[in-house]
C-alpha cells in the first residue's frame, strides 16, 4: 500500500489541528475535551467541532449539542465500526476529509431540520442537491452516474470506496482534488468536457493523487480538454501503458511513483522535466517520490521534450542502470 491505515489516520488529525487553527483562529484550544463518545475542539460562535468519535455503534447520529453547546462542525469520525450516520441539525460545516476514516460507511443521512445539508440514497449533498459532497466508501454498488442537477463535485468525494467499477459526473462543472483516490475497483470514469485539471488533494505527507491508488485502472486516455494533472495523479495505479498528449500543459511531481504494472509511458507534451514530489521541502524528515519510482516493470519511456529527470525518477525500475 501507498500509505498504510495508521499513517493516514495520523495524518487526518494532525491536518483537522491546522485546519481548526485557521478556521477557529480565535478559538481557545486548550479546550480540547472528550465526551464519552466524542473528540472535539471549541469552534466559533460557542459551538463544538467534532474530531473523532470514539464508540461502538454501527448507527451514529452527530447530536445537536455536547453538554450546552451546539455540535457546529464535523472534522471527522475516524471510526471503522461506522456503517451509518446521521448528520444534525446543527451542522454548518464538513471537512473535505471527514469520512476518510469511515471506511466501513455504508450510508449518510441528514436531520431534515439542517439547512446546509441534504442526502439522497445514502449519498451527502448540499442543501439544494446541486454538489455531491461524499460517496460513502462501503456504499455498495459498480456504477454511478450524478444526477443531472449535480453541477459540482467536493474534495475527496468518492475516497476509498470498495465497489464502484464505473463513475459519470460530467454534468458538474467543477469538480474537486483527488477524488477517485484508492477506488481499487474503479475501471472507467467519465468527466465533464468542461474539466482542465485532474486535482490532487495535498495532505502533510502525501497527496491523494486524482487517480491515486485506483489499482483496477489498466488504461486511461486523456481528454483533450485536460491541461493539468496534479502532483501524483496516478500514483500506485494499475495502468499498463499511457500516453500524455500535446494538450497536456503541465504535468505535475511524482506521477507515476509506484505503478507495478506500468510498462510504457509516452510523454508526447512540452515536458521539459520530471520532477520527484517532496513532501516538506527542506524539513529534516523529508520524504521523495520519483516521477517513475518503484515502477518495476517499466520498459520504455518516450519523452522527446525531457532534458531532465530529478534523482529518483527511475530509482526501483528497469531502466535505472542505464538512466
Amino acid at each position: 500500500k501507498i500509505m498504510t491505515h495508521t499513517l493516514r489516520k495520523t495524518l487526518s488529525i494532525v491536518i483537522s489541528l491546522l485546519l481548526i487553527i485557521s478556521t477557529f483562529a480565535m478559538a481557545d484550544f486548550s479546550a480540547f475535551a472528550k465526551s464519552k463518545d466524542f473528540e472535539y475542539y471549541p469552534g466559533d460562535n460557542n459551538g463544538i467541532m467534532v474530531a473523532s468519535y470514539k464508540g461502538n455503534k454501527a448507527k451514529l447520529t452527530i447530536p445537536k449539542k455536547i453538554g450546552n453547546k451546539k455540535v457546529t462542525v464535523l472534522s471527522g469520525i475516524n471510526n471503522n465500526k461506522v456503517k451509518e450516520i446521521t448528520i444534525g441539525e446543527n451542522i454548518i460545516h464538513i471537512e473535505d476529509f471527514a469520512f476518510m476514516d469511515a471506511k466501513e460507511l455504508e450510508k449518510i443521512t441528514v436531520n431534515k431540520n439542517n439547512k446546509n445539508y441534504s442526502s439522497k440514497n445514502g449519498i451527502l449533498y448540499d442543501k439544494k442537491g446541486t454538489k455531491l459532497i461524499a460517496y460513502p466508501s462501503a456504499k455498495v454498488g459498480k456504477k454511478f452516474t450524478a444526477p443531472k442537477k449535480v453541477k459540482s463535485i467536493g474534495n475527496n468525494a468518492f475516497i476509498n470506496n470498495k465497489y464502484l467499477k464505473s463513475v459519470n459526473i460530467s454534468t458538474a462543472k467543477n469538480v474537486g482534488a483527488g477524488i477517485f483516490f484508492n477506488c481499487k475497483k474503479l475501471k472507467s470514469v467519465k468527466l465533464p468536457l468542461t474539466l482542465t485539471k485532474l486535482s490532487s488533494y495535498n495532505f502533510v505527507d502525501y497527496p491523494n493523487g486524482f487517480f491515486g491508488n485506483c489499482k483496477s485502472l489498466k488504461s486511461y486516455t486523456i481528454p483533450k480538454n485536460i491541461k493539468t494533472l496534479g502532483d501524483m495523479c496516478f500514483a500506485g495505479s494499475g495502468l499498463k501503458e499511457i500516453t500524455i498528449p500535446k494538450t497536456v500543459k503541465k504535468v505535475g511531481k511524482g506521477m507515476f511513483f509506484n505503478c507495478k504494472k506500468l510498462t510504457k509511458v509516452t510523454i508526447n507534451a512540452n515536458v521539459k522535466e520530471l520532477k520527484d514530489y517532496a513532501n516538506i521541502p527542506g524539513a529534516y524528515d523529508e520524504k521523495y517520490y520519483g516521477f517513475f519510482e518503484n515502477c518495476t516493470k517499466l520498459t520504455s519511456v518516450k519523452a522527446p521534450s525531457v532534458q531532465k529527470a530529478d534523482s529518483r525518477t527511475y530509482i526501483g525500475t528497469p531502466l535505472e542502470m542505464y538512466l
